[in-house]
């Protein structure tokens, strides 16, 4: 799972032709993801004004992050790659990648063991 990490001053900081050339680096780049067999899904998350946190053990549910930090979850992709080293190709290749920070992070399903690697 490639997670990528933005920032509010990245994204105001981005004109129009901007946005629209990183849409569509983004389309092409997922056009080709998917005709290898690599894509899986992605979706960008909505703005942090719209999230939710609850704390099951405070009984509470507050507005904003959890977490005050420098950047916040601004999407994800979920790509089947061959390796490692495949996914950082792939994430590096991301149009966000050049102003935002990009995590790699393996999923592990239930009832498998932990497997290294991507």
């Amino acid at each position: 799972m490639l997670l990528i990490y933005s920032s509010t001053e990245a994204g105001d900081a981005r004109s129009w032709p901007e946005q629209d050339q990183r849409s569509k680096g983004r389309a092409a780049l997922v056009e080709e993801l998917f005709d290898s067999g690599e894509y899986v899904d992605g979706n960008m998350l909505a703005s942090l004004d719209r999230s939710r946190t609850v704390q099951v053990d405070a009984r509470s549910a507050t507005d904003g992050p959890y977490l005050e930090a420098e950047g916040y979850l601004a999407g994800y992709d979920v790509v089947d790659c061959e390796n490692l080293h495949r996914a950082e190709a792939i994430a590096a290749r991301l149009s966000d990648a050049t102003s935002c920070v990009v995590e790699i992070r393996p999923i592990m399903h239930f009832g498998s063991d932990l497997v290294t690697g991507v």
